[in-house]
């Protein structure tokens, strides 16, 4: 067997790129590295090979992997469904693959499509069109099988056991998840929170990364499921470059 350093990674968008936390699973740190850009080649022991990520059993990406030329993306309301109602509103829906043809810059043109084909399209959606872009782009649905998509909010719900968390902007929430990932066996060193500039990456960013790393080691060790709505048979359905559209807890 081929020793990995990093059994899991967990990716989230940030300011200033993506943040990466490599984990080796239950009782130790996820290290954290700053992405500028998201490519499986730096997981497959190019920049990143120093510190072990090549050849990251699984991965845990908290994007949208996936879009429908229209309407909405089931998986999408099946993670609304999974959380209580007030919280569903953390979940984007309304993310289709012709508004990609709109950027970098024309958000009303993106709007405009998006209204004529039944639902307007969100400034917060819009703005993480790029990344959204960037990993469709880097992803075959070949690679599905390792680099799966999955909500760090649906994992935080399942971790609390159904319980309301508090806003993750607060410190009362990014407390909160810091104890169920502690709980879980995940706890960052001291400092974690000071590691990388504010401009660049929020104490939110780094914790949704290292909540995608466990989720990434449920994966792999076959404990998560693909999210489902109650009266839909099947997955969530492939979009029209043949990706998976799916949403794992």
């Amino acid at each position: 067997m081929v020793h990995r350093e990093f059994l899991t990674l967990g990716l989230d968008g940030c300011r200033a790129g993506w943040i990466a936390a490599g984990w080796r699973g239950a009782g130790s740190a996820p290290v954290f590295r700053l992405l500028r850009r998201f490519s499986l080649v730096d997981f497959e022991g190019g920049e990143f090979k120093a510190v072990g990520w090549a050849g990251a059993e699984q991965i845990a990406i908290d994007i949208p992997i996936g879009l429908p030329d229209s309407g909405r993306r089931a998986c999408d309301l099946a993670a609304r469904a999974a959380l209580p109602p007030s919280a569903r509103s953390r979940v984007f829906l309304d993310l289709r693959r012709p508004q990609l043809r709109y950027l970098p810059s024309d958000y009303p043109g993106a709007n405009a499509w998006s209204k004529a084909d039944g639902k307007g399209l969100s400034k917060q959606a819009w703005f993480i069109l790029p990344k959204i872009a960037e990993v469709d782009a880097a992803l075959t649905p070949n690679d599905q099988t390792r680099v799966r998509e999955v909500h760090p909010e649906v994992v935080f719900h399942r971790l609390s056991g159904g319980a309301l968390l508090p806003s993750k902007k607060t410190s009362q929430g990014r407390g909160v998840r810091l104890e169920l990932l502690a709980a879980a066996g995940l706890r960052p060193q001291e400092g974690w929170d000071r590691r990388f500039p504010r401009k660049d990456v929020q104490p939110d960013d780094l914790i949704d990364a290292a909540v995608c790393a466990l989720a990434a080691r449920r994966i792999a060790d076959g404990k998560a499921t693909a999210l489902r709505l109650e009266g839909l048979s099947g997955v969530s359905g492939r979009d029209s470059r043949g990706l998976a559209m799916e949403i794992w807890a």
